[in-house]
């Protein structure tokens, strides 16, 4: 579990594994969540994609999205 802000830079990819969860800010190029991930995810310019296991809140910006069935995402999109 991270409680926080995340920040990669540059053409990053960040994976939140299953089992894996993150309470804050996450930045980064492109995301991808089969964990859980709650607060703000920021992949402006970039993808974020949704496994079938993910579960995910807040507040997500992106330019592209995937979302794979099962997943739950509950949040204002951007």
């Amino acid at each position: 579990v991270i409680d926080g802000k995340v920040e990669l830079k540059g053409q990053s990819k960040l994976v939140i594994a299953r089992g894996g969860k993150v309470n804050g800010e996450i930045v980064a190029k492109c995301i991808r969540i089969d964990g859980e991930a709650h607060g703000t995810i920021n992949a402006a310019g970039g993808v974020v994609s949704f496994g079938e296991s993910a579960r995910g809140s807040g507040t997500i910006q992106y330019s592209r999205m995937s979302m794979a069935e099962g997943a739950e995402v509950e949040a204002t999109m951007k």
